[in-house]
């Protein structure tokens, strides 16, 4: 918003030039007016009215950007349209109280780097499962498992790591530990979701984790082994169960072999 109160019509109009608008569109590049939006992705009159009056924090947030911007939202294949705040100009007012109609865009995608950084890994988790119960009533659950099969097979994440992000991100109330190594994302966490760039920008995971007894943290081995003999028990089978190594574990003086 800093950026954009900076923008003058003259300089607007030297970058549409530099852009070569006027030789790719119908548009003459002459501009009138500057005016300051902000656009979220799938939410709602409804998620709004919600935001202002039920949802801890979100009000102060909704009301703060209310004051530099109008609010806009934006479908897959719908109606880019205002829910919130106001333009300055009346005909830009009116213009987004009908809506513009959008083409289908490309499936927002997240992709792990290749260090597979926890903060990163934070990040992703948010705008996949906590952007799913953001925008709809019920909420999403997800395990360390469901997680890594989503990223395989182009990352291998270890499930240690998986598990201590979510974890974190039950610390900074952006989901709730529900058993194991299950997590629940709801429409209550909506601001820590919509803010994880920024907290994790502020302050790193492992920082975090720092002030947590390691022993609240689900072993996720154990819930592993646990889950696993579940469910042998339920097919009947009596087959050796495997443990996988994690890839972040080291090797004790238990795993040593010795010889006499």
């Amino acid at each position: 918003m800093e950026h954009c109160n900076q923008l003058s019509i003259d300089g607007v109009e030297e970058e549409l030039e530099a852009a070569e608008v006027q030789d790719k569109t119908p548009y003459n590049g002459e501009v009138q007016t500057i005016d300051r939006c902000i656009v979220y992705h799938d939410i709602d009159e409804e998620w709004v009215e919600q935001c202002r009056n039920e949802w801890d924090n979100c009000q102060e947030q909704l009301e703060r950007l209310e004051q530099e911007a109008a609010v806009l939202t934006q479908d897959f294949g719908g109606t880019l349209r205002r829910v919130a705040g106001e333009f300055e100009s009346g005909r830009l007012q009116h213009r987004f109280e009908d809506g513009i109609e959008l083409p289908v865009n490309p499936k927002e995608e997240f992709v792990l780097t290749e260090q597979m950084e926890k903060e990163i890994l934070a990040v992703a988790i948010c705008g996949i499962w906590g952007e799913q119960a953001v925008g709809y009533d019920n909420s999403v659950r997800v395990n360390v498992n469901q997680i890594r099969d989503h990223f395989a097979p182009t990352f291998n994440v270890p499930p240690t790591r998986v598990n201590r992000v979510l974890y974190y991100l039950t610390e900074i109330d952006a989901c709730d530990h529900v058993e194991d190594l299950t997590y629940e994302f709801s429409r209550d966490h909506i601001s820590e979701v919509l803010s994880i760039i920024q907290t994790v920008r502020d302050q790193r995971v492992e920082e975090v984790l720092d002030d947590v007894d390691e022993n609240h943290i689900p072993d996720e081995q154990q819930a592993t082994l646990d889950m696993v003999s579940d469910e042998v028990m339920a097919n009947g089978s009596d087959e050796d169960e495997e443990v996988v190594d994690d890839g972040e574990g080291e090797m004790n003086d238990n795993d040593e072999e010795s010889e006499d």
